[in-house]
């Protein structure tokens, strides 16, 4: 997590000429006027030199790509079967405008391919809603170092996501957040926010955002984020790390004006728990793979004026993920 105490904070001007050995002379020397060439022949004193204030902002930039594929599912309630594969592209900066605020941007898109098989009680019309749909969006996150211990967290998304020949006007929505952080410790992060979701074809959803980082010691430490979900680290070096994950997944995706839901919704809920492995061969580079299964799933559909059409739950099916990212 960003944290910039008042030890990072650039020396004043006073205390810079102090470190660098300007008033190294002794003042009795000075009192009693030595001569220029005692002064020569004095022992020198060893001198520290004042660390150069950084020149904000400061950049950093980063690159990614993902993706992941699940075993074949089978409807709970009626016939037929999916299978999803996901692979996505990132791009991102973290600029650090002062030594109390810092803003993150980052942009991602996505493409999903669905195999649907004879989903025929979820599409009475032909098995199959749709083949594959799109996600794009971008994250702002600004972070305010407020005192020592405690940051102020704002941030926004605008996304949109469907089928490449739905309305783009009709894909878009939004999500805000706020909340303060607090460090109780070295060890120990809170905080506490509020997310408000805009829904396609529904009320905006308004929760509470909680937020808890907690390290047991040097290699062990726990994660929960409300929008990302909750971890358990195993971190024995800087190069190699393995993580217990649990999350959940909301997604949902406008549909084009083709088919059963013309013009309507896919909605996908979903409950995650995976193991993955992340490897660092550099200091810049950052590889990882991953193995899980997605325990609970549920999908809808929904006409343009928001009914539901169908809905259904999958059985738990298994899943692959490979990744990396790459700073500079």
């Amino acid at each position: 997590m960003f944290r910039l105490t008042a030890s990072s904070l650039a020396p004043g001007f006073a205390a810079a000429l102090g470190a660098a050995g300007v008033s190294s002379l002794p003042a009795a020397a000075l009192a009693q006027g030595e001569s220029l060439r005692s002064e020569q022949t004095a022992q020198p004193e060893e001198l520290e030199i004042a660390p150069t204030p950084p020149d904000f902002p400061l950049w950093d930039f980063r690159v990614g790509a993902d993706g992941y594929a699940t075993s074949e599912a089978d409807f709970d309630g009626g016939p037929g079967s999916v299978r999803r594969s996901v692979a996505g592209a990132s791009v991102g900066t973290t600029i650090t405008m002062s030594p109390r605020f810092q803003l993150r941007l980052d942009g991602r898109g996505e493409w999903r391919h669905y195999e649907f098989s004879d989903a025929t009680q979820f599409d009475p019309a032909s098995g199959e809603p749709f083949d594959s749909l799109y996600r794009a969006y971008v994250d702002g996150l600004g972070l305010f170092q407020a005192t020592d211990r405690w940051q102020a967290a704002f941030g926004a998304r605008i996304s949109s996501q469907g089928e490449s020949d739905a309305d783009v006007n009709d894909s878009l929505a939004g999500r805000l957040y706020a909340g303060p952080i607090y460090e109780v410790s070295d060890d120990l992060t809170i905080g506490l926010g509020i997310v408000i979701q805009s829904r396609l074809e529904d009320s905006p959803l308004i929760a509470p955002a909680p937020l808890l980082t907690y390290r047991f010691n040097r290699a062990y430490s726990f994660h929960l984020n409300a929008l990302e979900g909750v971890e358990l680290r195993y971190d024995p070096s800087e190069r190699f790390g393995v993580a217990l994950e649990f999350d959940w997944e909301y997604n949902e995706f406008r549909l084009d004006d083709d088919g059963f839901a013309r013009d309507g919704v896919f909605r996908e809920t979903a409950v995650r728990i995976g193991l993955q492995a992340n490897w660092r061969p550099t200091p810049r580079l950052d590889l990882t793979a991953g193995v899980g299964s997605f325990v609970w799933q549920e999908v809808e559909l929904l006409d343009a004026g928001g009914e539901e059409l169908s809905q259904d739950n999958l059985m738990p099916s298994g899943y692959v993920t490979v990744g990396l990212r790459y700073r500079f």
